[in-house]
């Protein structure tokens, strides 16, 4: 057992070992001195206690063990309860351990006992103001900048919370105090813009960030706030000089060249933007971000050879990155290397944000290698991975009827229309299975449905308008119906049923007119070749009819009907 001598012995232990083995006599000196004190061991004082817990606790926040730390600060503060260090210490332990209750309780009893706390108040600021107590927010921050008014970082945070309660008025005047006390603040100025801003005064916030650029040049977020204002209010031209000059000035500021490079994609100068991406690469050859955005201006510009380089020398970066990936196979598609961008897509994990998107293309390209049946297992296996799509059920639909599969086709579709009820491309595909099943009551609700959701659906327009000029009823609401579906889409099918009802109307001069433009947009479709022939003979042109009934019957011989209007046609004409 280690024993504590009190410090007066062992003083006298020193003299003994001088003095040698030997006792002395007893001297007169000895004779008076007094009797002394019990001796009281430094160990159980309450301050040594309250600082040996301080001490453990923070040995165990290096560890993070904070349910343990705090225990022992709370043994501390036991010992030593007056203590205004370990009271701040304890209620920063409890916020920092989610015990906001406690971290809340403790602050408030600091507060009372020392009224001058400006960092308590602070700290009672950003916890009422984390729980939305706005008001008890105000109130700490305000008694902070009573203590301490010079400080900046507690009147911005007072100032936020103006903010956040939509008081811009009393947030920009507290601005202004900040300002007059430190006119050179960043983050003041910073702030008042914003604020401006926040409160439409577009004009002042635009001088407040152009001044605050003079104060300090290339100051990134301001050049990048000020061009974002100066955009919203149509002042693009503006923003494109901002950006120029601060490039000039500082050419390492990529943000700003992403920035420009957006502003020209969206004026459609692409040839401007891809300049300066390429300006900025040289900058940085390996940011990924700029990299991307070249690729993807490439594919948009249709260089796909140029898109395939940069997506490769991405891939090189980042290898098997699914993005760069996906867009490698664009690149590759659009160069008509169907193999290639198979054997790229393919390499895109199912759970990848643009897995749905390969398999569509995956699919698209079997079919139009011919394997139909192997495009509908691509878009089969995408849905059962749980990549639900309307796409990909809308497609999956649509192949299945190709190959015939109508049955197949209208299950997938309504397995699509029970996630995404009310989707116009599905009820649309749906409609679209029945016509084909020669249900073509249940094929016009499929339609209705579609313009319930997007009254000014083109294609649901033309296929009821179509339906009612082949039944040769409802004309008028099918003409409007068919001009409506017109005006989003200028087709040649759309033009065919325009035409198509008004020679149900017996006009055909207008029918002539629609149905010659739907010809010259398709000539290869034997249905509109029909209606344009059966024009013609109304009109008693019989050479034009002739021609047209000729050029149907190339595109498909195998259709009497044609073939029995222009046998008739030469049977009249002969007689005449």
């Amino acid at each position: 057992m280690r024993i504590c001598l009190p410090r007066l012995l062992f003083v006298l232990l020193g003299l003994m070992l001088v003095a040698g083995c030997a006792s002395p006599k007893p001297s007169a000196l000895e004779a008076v001195v007094e009797p002394r004190s019990p001796y009281v061991s430094e160990i159980v004082l309450p301050e040594a206690k309250a600082y040996f817990g301080y001490a453990q606790f923070r040995m165990l926040i290096v560890d993070k063990r904070w349910d343990e730390a705090i225990q022992a600060l709370e043994r501390a503060l036991a010992f030593d309860p007056q203590s205004e260090k370990l009271q701040l210490t304890l209620a920063k332990a409890y916020l920092h351990n989610q015990q906001i209750d406690k971290g809340g309780a403790t602050l408030e009893r600091l507060l009372q006992g020392f009224p001058n706390q400006a960092q308590g108040w602070q700290l009672l600021g950003e916890l009422r103001s984390y729980q939305e107590r706005y008001a008890d927010a105000l109130r700490a921050y305000t008694q902070a900048l009573v203590i301490n008014p010079a400080n900046e970082n507690i009147r911005l945070r007072l100032i936020a919370v103006y903010d956040q309660q939509n008081d811009l008025p009393q947030a920009i005047a507290e601005t202004n105090t900040l300002l007059g006390l430190n006119p050179d603040s960043l983050a003041g100025r910073l702030t008042l813009a914003r604020l401006q801003r926040d409160s439409r005064q577009a004009a002042e916030a635009i001088k407040t960030y152009r001044d605050l650029l003079l104060r300090r040049p290339g100051q990134l977020q301001t050049i990048l706030e000020l061009g974002q204002l100066l955009e919203k209010e149509q002042q693009v031209g503006e923003a494109i000089d901002l950006y120029r000059e601060s490039i000039k000035d500082n050419p390492e500021l990529l943000a700003i060249y992403n920035q420009l490079a957006r502003i020209l994609i969206l004026q459609e100068r692409y040839e401007e933007a891809l300049i300066l991406l390429e300006q900025a690469q040289r900058q940085r050859p390996d940011d990924m971000q700029i990299l991307t955005r070249i690729g993807l201006l490439q594919l948009s510009r249709e260089d796909y050879l140029g898109g395939e380089e940069t997506f490769r020398r991405a891939l090189m970066l980042q290898p098997h990155e699914p993005r760069n990936l996906y867009s490698l196979g664009m690149a590759l598609i659009g160069q008509q290397r169907n193999s290639e961008a198979l054997l790229t897509l393919q390499q895109i994990p199912h759970d990848s944000m643009v897995y749905a998107e390969a398999a569509l293309q995956r699919g698209y390209l079997y079919r139009q290698e011919g394997d139909l049946e192997q495009g509908v297992e691509i878009l089969r296996q995408a849905v059962e991975t749980g990549k639900q799509t309307v796409d990909l059920y809308y497609y999956l639909s649509a192949f299945l009827a190709e190959t015939g599969k109508l049955a197949a086709a209208g299950m997938a579709v309504r397995q699509g229309l029970e996630l995404y009820p009310d989707e116009p491309s599905l009820h649309y595909q749906l409609g679209i299975i029945y016509e084909r099943m020669d249900d073509r009551a249940q094929a016009l609700l499929e339609m209705e449905q579609v313009l319930t959701s997007e009254p000014t659906n083109a294609d649901a327009l033309n296929f009821i308008a179509y339906h009612y000029a082949e039944l040769g009823e409802n004309l008028e609401q099918a003409l409007a119906q068919a001009r409506m579906a017109l005006e989003q889409k200028q087709t040649s099918y759309i033009y065919d049923t325009l035409g198509w009802i008004f020679y149900r109307m017996q006009r055909y001069d207008e029918a002539r007119v629609h149905l010659e433009k739907a010809v010259l947009l398709d000539s290869t479709d034997p249905l509109i070749l029909d209606h344009l022939g059966d024009v013609y003979l109304a009109q008693q042109r019989w050479a034009e009819a002739e021609e047209t009934y000729r050029k149907a019957l190339e595109l498909d011989a195998t259709s009497t009907a044609i073939a029995a209007k222009l046998q008739e046609l030469l049977k009249d004409q002969s007689i005449r």
